[in-house]
């Protein structure tokens, strides 16, 4: 059962949340936990380095922790902290980069460099010659969700974000109804490429005021050499240029390479967890930190050997494919 409690325009949503366990985005096992979960706009809160939660919520019974994703903040910080009587764990620090709306497609386009736009510009032509036209579909009305959820997970089941890194699109009885009702309140976009009529790659994106936020999305791997994940990016994002609706494209969670390519900037952001202390949340605190620490570690190593990005390419096209 959910439950909210609203201060000012500040919401707060209790729920159960779980804790990844993982190596370098590679799901080994959750921990779940019931907490109080800051659902307001992402990155529309004051970044502050000491990092105090909008309105922290009083201590409520039956709750392990308050926590606010994608939090703002100036600078990193200490993963571990003591506030207000509360263990301060920030579960990850990153880069959340986005895409300034200001102006049309064609002069964004101008700020890459000539061999890079036409190679943009190819991606698109090759996937129009090789379909004989681009079915392109996006989805943002109540009446369209059931379509635009049974073409998502009809891709997500077979990508490795949902076989590795458990980030497809959730499954769930209830999935359709929630995005029915946001997209009663114009809180919800949905975008899906075809071939003939087959669903290729999908892209889920939530609304905030004006800002379009990247949330899940994901191709099938059978396609990977035509590239219609960066096929889709470029069709929204012109598309999104175009209709004037928003003012930011949030590309979301997740500092991929494609994402620093296109994005203007970035604002810096931390998952942050608000625990009461136990010996049982520190124990798993611990755990959690000393697994991020290795894997930290390892990183270093593989991208001083120049293995890193290999090593990725082959495990995605591993799961890809002897997975599917």
């Amino acid at each position: 059962m959910t439950s909210a409690f609203i201060f000012a325009t500040d919401i707060w949503t209790e729920r159960t949340v779980r804790m990844k366990f993982a190596l370098g985005g590679l799901m080994l096992f959750p921990v779940y936990f019931r907490a109080a979960v800051y659902t307001g706009p992402p990155l529309n809160l004051p970044p502050d380095p000491d990092n105090v939660p909008p309105k922290p919520l009083p201590p409520a019974v039956g709750l392990d922790a308050d926590l606010v994703n994608s939090h703002p903040v100036q600078r990193r910080i200490p993963r571990i902290a003591f506030r207000q009587g509360r263990i301060r764990y920030s579960a990850s620090q990153y880069r959340r980069f986005q895409i300034c709306l200001e102006g049309t497609f064609t002069g964004y386009m101008s700020r890459f460099s000539h061999a890079r736009r036409n190679r943009f510009h190819r991606l698109v032509r090759r996937w129009e010659r090789y379909c004989g036209g681009i079915d392109w579909r996006e989805y943002k009305r109540p009446g369209e969700m059931e379509e635009f959820y049974r073409f998502a997970r009809e891709i997500s089941r077979n990508t490795y974000q949902e076989k590795l890194c458990d980030a497809g699109m959730p499954e769930g009885d209830d999935v359709v109804t929630k995005l029915r009702r946001a997209a009663s309140n114009d809180e919800v976009r949905g975008y899906v490429l075809f071939h003939g009529s087959r669903p290729v790659a999908y892209q889920y994106c939530s609304v905030w005021q004006d800002i379009l936020a990247g949330e899940r999305q994901g191709y099938d791997p059978a396609y990977r050499e035509h590239s219609p994940g960066h096929v889709l990016f470029l069709l929204t994002l012109r598309h999104t240029f175009d209709s004037g609706r928003f003012r930011c494209f949030d590309l979301g969670r997740g500092e991929f390479d494609y994402k620093e390519t296109f994005a203007t900037g970035f604002i810096r952001c931390a998952d942050i967890y608000y625990f009461h202390p136990t010996l049982r949340i520190a124990a798993l605190l611990a755990a959690h930190t000393v697994l991020d620490c290795s894997w930290h570690a390892a990183g270093w190593l593989l991208d001083a050997l120049a293995l890193r990005k290999p090593l990725r390419k082959l495990v995605r096209t591993y799961y890809g494919t002897a997975h599917s």
